[in-house]
């Protein structure tokens, strides 16, 4: 890779700007004749921005260029005022030379490599271009030499007698080390003794490893004592063999530090070159162009200039364009969600976390959106306390169900945050009563944010599992089930409301029956809510103790499972009880963290049939019928379905009544056609509790329980 000399730079950006600008002006005269280089733009006292030119071979006085020869325009805009500084525009009277050359044994390397070159090219070479420089100081500028291995050496003192240097550059040998800052700071001290202008030319080829000052403490004590260093980097390139070699940046902030210019050469056959550049830019005078621009943001972009020069009645036209390094701030947006699920019914404060940078005292425009499932969740505002914004200067604004969006303008900032992570504010949420578990994911978006530039913006959303839990489950027998003598019957454990199906179930009952009448056979779980649970039954007298395992329940059905028994021979027909105690049922989410869900317990069916042998079971014809709705519970969000069969004798009534009595609500109120019939309901806004579906036709009347949730 070829690096190019630069020129004019005094202080380094990272970035793009163009290579020198050269303008050729001619006088009225032949003869008088000059050129004017525009070096690249100085940024140190940004938005102020420098623009350095050098005059040489000039004929003119400066004291003929103002202001009024530069018009200056940054992307089309022309900038007002600009300054002409001109303080530095003078040659010295006498200017002492330091050439101070490395002398540590890889100057006697091949270009390139870690072998050594008996011909010694890179070394002969060097020593060449040093006594080459040395002619041509004028008369009254006077050169000193100086080598450094591991220790600094001062070969020639300073003299205007150039055979002395040449004789002093010939009798230079290599040495170990490499003691780069301490050369700096004994060549300093050493010309700061001198009255007028000094300046330090050095060479290397290496990186230092031997000095006992650090790279700013020389930087520091060359610029103090006015000596500004011209280092060259002889042969730097990256070689993954030999990490130790020096980077570009070394001699670059050498020379930014103390006030010089960093050259590179890749090969000794360029450094003839460059020590000419050298001693044409000592010996030159400059002035600078100075305005400020009013687009204050370092984004990256490209900023393109034009300078027009009206110099002796001839226009000059030239363009050029620098990039400023993209120093926008980088902030990234995410929602704290807590480790646990959320909780149905339950109210959080969710921080929104930002990490990068929110640079204090500056005020701060942006704009965020939050998308989630109005279904599951409610955001009903924002907090602050201790955040980085005071949400009293932010706004919220519900755009549409399920889209919330917060933005703030011109807020100040609490505290800045160096690329680090804070809390901006917090999202107050709000989940809704449910009965089942949910997955639910809330989008955060960050299309825009702002503190003088644009801020670079981006943000996560992140899935959350509401954690519901039922309120209860309604559990019991099939009262109308009716026992043969001397036969089996089948007895379905009833689950006609409140699990969810999609978290696990354990639970515990006991089941007791009159032993004088049912013998127990056995249990089946085949095509029943426990079909994939591990359930145990453990018969005692006149009692079952029923336990079922942690696992996945069937939606299969509203049987829980369904136990088996015999019958006794009985003469007479008579109800039975068979009840349900001592219930308990567990849910719990999987491969989340929340608490386990455990429902309150409806127990319901309590009686059974046994038929008789001398005396049975008169069956009633069908009549007036009332089945259980579906689904029950009842959320206030789906509603329910009743099904009922009617004689069509008499007017019916169907209606919900709630645990003191009173009528809730009217679903029939006339007569019906005999048969079945079916109606949706839905709660409205009642309160979660039990209710009492009653069924009226004539005298007759039937009633279910209901249960609502919200």
């Amino acid at each position: 890779m070829t690096h190019q000399p630069h020129r004019y730079r005094r202080s380094r950006i990272p970035g793009g700007v163009s290579l020198l600008l050269t303008l050729l002006l001619l006088t009225g005269s032949a003869n008088a004749q000059f050129r004017l280089l525009i070096g690249q733009p100085h940024f140190t006292g940004y938005p102020s921005i420098n623009i350095p030119f050098e005059i040489l071979d000039n004929t003119s006085t400066l004291d003929s260029i103002t202001t009024e020869n530069f018009q200056i325009w940054e992307n089309g805009v022309r900038m007002l005022p600009i300054q002409l500084d001109c303080s530095e525009a003078q040659i010295a009277p006498k200017i002492h030379f330091y050439f101070v050359m490395d002398v540590s044994y890889s100057m006697g390397f091949r270009e390139d490599t870690t072998l050594y070159d008996l011909d010694s090219v890179k070394w002969r070479t060097a020593k060449q271009v040093f006594i080459d420089a040395y002619a041509k100081l004028r008369p009254q500028d006077e050169g000193a030499l100086g080598s450094f291995a591991r220790t600094f050496v001062q070969e020639q003192e300073f003299t205007t007698n150039k055979r002395f240097l040449i004789d002093a550059t010939m009798g230079m040998g290599l040495r170990s080390g490499t003691a780069i800052y301490d050369a700096i700071e004994v060549a300093s001290a050493i010309a700061n003794e001198k009255e007028g202008k000094k300046v330090i030319i050095l060479l290397t080829d290496g990186v230092d490893n031997s000095s006992r000052l650090t790279r700013e403490q020389a930087i520091t004590f060359a610029w103090k004592r006015g000596v500004p260093v011209f280092p060259i980097g002889l042969g730097l390139y990256f070689d993954v063999n030999q990490p130790f070699r020096v980077d570009e940046d070394t001699i670059r902030r050498i020379a930014d530090g103390t006030g010089g210019t960093a050259y590179f050469a890749p090969t000794s056959e360029d450094l003839s070159r460059i020590f000419d550049e050298i001693i044409e830019h000592i010996y030159s005078f400059g002035c600078v162009l100075r305005y400020t621009t009013p687009d204050t943001c370092r984004d990256g972009g490209v900023r393109v200039i034009d300078v027009q020069a009206d110099l002796n009645g001839t226009v000059l036209k030239e363009r050029f364009s620098y990039t400023l390094p993209d120093l926008r701030s980088r902030l990234h947006l995410r929602l704290a969600m807590p480790a646990e699920a959320l909780r149905a019914g339950g109210r959080y404060d969710i921080p929104v976390v930002a990490s990068g940078e929110i640079r204090p005292g500056e005020a701060t425009d942006f704009l965020i959106v939050v998308r989630h499932d109005p279904d599951l969740i409610d955001i009903e505002g924002i907090g602050s306390p201790g955040t980085v914004f005071d949400v009293s200067q932010l706004t919220v604004e519900s755009l549409s169900p399920g889209v919330t969006r917060i933005s703030g303008a011109a807020v100040m900032p609490a505290r800045g945050i160096p690329y680090d992570e804070d809390v901006l504010f917090t999202l107050q949420i709000r989940v809704h009563d449910r009965n089942t578990l949910a997955e639910t994911r809330l989008e955060l978006e960050f299309p825009q944010a702002s503190q003088i530039c644009d801020i670079v913006s981006s943000a996560e959303g992140t899935d959350a599992v509401v954690h519901a839990c039922p309120a209860f489950v309604v559990a019991g027998f099939d009262t109308t089930i009716v026992a043969m003598p001397g036969r089996i019957v089948d007895v379905p454990i009833l689950l006609r409301s409140g699990i969810d199906f999609n978290q696990t179930l354990r639970y515990d009952l006991q089941v007791a029956y009159d032993d004088a009448v049912f013998t127990y056979e056995g249990f089946t779980v085949d095509g029943c809510i426990s079909e994939h649970l591990h359930v145990t039954a453990n018969p005692a007298t006149g009692r079952l103790d029923i336990h079922a395992a942690e696992g996945m329940p069937s939606d299969t059905s509203a049987i829980l499972l369904t136990l088996r028994f015999r019958t006794a021979m009985m003469k007479e027909a008579q109800p039975v009880s068979f009840r349900l105690s001592e219930a308990s049922f567990v849910q719990k989410g999987i491969g989340i963290l929340a608490s386990e869900c455990v429902p309150a317990i409806v127990l319901e069916g309590h009686r059974l049939l046994a038929d008789g042998i001398c005396r049975p079971l008169i069956l009633r014809k069908n009549g007036l019928q009332l089945g259980q709705n579906s689904p029950n519970p009842v959320s206030s969000h789906s509603g329910s379905t009743f099904a009922f069969t009617v004689t069509g004798t008499a007017p019916v009534r169907l209606e919900i009544v709630d645990e003191f009595g009173r009528c809730c609500a009217v679903l029939v109120d006339g007569q019906l056609a005999r048969g079945r019939h079916t109606i949706f309901w839905h709660p409205g806004s009642l309160p979660s509790g039990v209710y009492l579906c009653v069924l009226r036709e004539g005298a007759e009347t039937r009633t279910r329980k209901v249960l609502v949730t919200r």
